[in-house]
């Protein structure tokens, strides 16, 4: 094993140090792929429908539950391993997986071929996220892990300007498989290195880890807390309108505004990935400074950017043109993509050490059937039933459900802030666990 893969000593790293940015480096890299191979689906929906025939609502359940709830539960089974043996070595081997099934998504001709390909990447991608939260939690203090997340969350938006704009082009010069393949052997590359190079922080020892709660008992732990369940809530709204924003937006401009898939791909690319690239960044390092003074800032800070996101979404949804239209929903996409840092980081904050895996999974089991699974589907759905009165245009008031589940999301927010700042002692506002 390369010697950049010792373990941790019981400290925190620093973000600057060596370790540390190669931590954050390979972190990074995950989301990056795993978003490209979630999300690249949504250039390729137009496409793929011209050449096999779905419905929007089919669409809606490749892009949304058919994908959620594999993706969901496993993810629970897998984080418990995480939180008791190797996380990397999960976390390399799901790469692997995942990679390898987006390119057998490019092999497939039929709805029952491509749901279970997606499937496929579904059971991979599992194993990804919840290791890799807690592999960051342990990694890095409390006061600096909205930061660290915010870095890792970095990989979401630039995969989705990859898959936007590089599978706008691609698609445009070959065809939509060949944007499966090439996602696919990039992913591939990625897991041996994170086999060798990823640090795996040393963690307890074996008479502690004997002594860990048993599945229900810590799961029910978790669901005692008002701000873990508040925050997982808010999670799961917020991801309903931002996965249904980025499955449908591509087909929204080019069905309402007739513009060439390769120019869509350019505008979302820019828009979710540079933009939403500093709204990531930003977010985290604010949250972290304002937990300083208040512990419930890593819950209302997102629960402020989904309030400034709804009335602007709702007009950017409903603009007669496209310099209107991405104007007003500029705004709203970047707060898509900065919500994530300080709400994942909260929900490593209120979890107990050994329940930090699954802490994750679970709230990645809510956000997935809810957000995910739910998201996309009922835009798919509404857009089928509002097809007779509105015809090309039905999917711009379908996409309205987005506004609707930002409202919820703030609200399960501003709850979980008050629950943070219960939970917190006065004296110095440090987080414990809110029982």
């Amino acid at each position: 094993m390369s010697s950049a893969k010792n373990e941790a000593d019981g400290g925190h790293l620093a973000l600057g140090s060596p370790q540390g940015s190669l931590a954050l480096g390979l972190a990074m890299m995950v989301l990056f792929f795993h978003l490209i191979d979630r999300q690249i689906m949504a250039i390729l929906a137009e496409p793929i429908k011209a050449e096999l025939g779905f419905s929007d609502t089919q669409i809606g359940l490749l892009t949304g539950l058919g994908f959620s709830l594999l993706y969901s539960t496993l993810g629970i089974p897998l984080a418990r391993l995480a939180d008791r043996f190797d996380r990397v070595k999960i976390l390399s081997a799901a790469t692997a997986v995942w990679s390898g099934m987006t390119m057998v998504t490019g092999l497939t001709s039929s709805f029952a071929a491509m749901l279970l390909a997606r499937m496929g990447v579904a059971a991979g991608e599992a194993g990804g996220i919840p290791p890799l939260h807690s592999l960051l939690a342990d990694l890095f203090a409390e006061e600096s892990r909205a930061r660290a997340f915010s870095i890792m969350q970095l990989g979401g938006p630039l995969g989705v300007l990859v898959a936007f704009l590089g599978g706008g082009y691609l698609v445009a010069a070959f065809d939509w498989r060949m944007v499966f393949y090439a996602a696919g052997v990039l992913g591939l590359l990625l897991a041996p290195v994170l086999w060798w190079l990823m640090p795996e922080p040393r963690r307890k020892q074996k008479a502690e880890r004997d002594a860990r709660l048993p599945f229900w008992q810590s799961t029910r732990t978790l669901a005692a807390s008002p701000a873990f369940v508040h925050l997982v809530l808010g999670i799961a709204f917020a991801g309903m309108g931002l996965y249904a924003t980025i499955i449908w937006a591509p087909s929204f401009l080019i069905r309402s505004f007739e513009l060439p898939i390769e120019h869509v791909g350019l505008l979302l690319g820019t828009a979710f990935g540079v933009l939403g690239a500093v709204a990531v960044l930003l977010a985290g390092f604010v949250a972290d400074r304002a937990r300083k003074s208040d512990a419930g800032a890593h819950a209302s800070a997102p629960a402020i950017m989904m309030i400034i996101a709804v009335p602007l979404s709702v007009a950017g949804f409903l603009a007669s043109t496209i310099t209107s239209a991405m104007a007003l929903l500029v705004l709203p996409i970047m707060m898509m993509s900065a919500w994530q840092a300080p709400a994942l980081a909260a929900i490593q904050n209120v979890a107990l050490p050994d329940m930090r895996a699954l802490a994750a999974a679970l709230a990645m089991f809510v956000l997935n059937l809810i957000g995910l699974g739910l998201g996309p589907l009922l835009v798919g759905i509404s857009s089928d039933l509002l097809a007779d009165r509105y015809g090309a245009e039905s999917l711009r008031y379908a996409l309205l459900v987005v506004p609707l589940a930002f409202t919820l999301a703030a609200i399960f927010w501003l709850l979980a802030a008050r629950a943070l700042r219960r939970a917190a002692p006065p004296q110095d506002q440090s987080m414990e666990f809110a029982r």
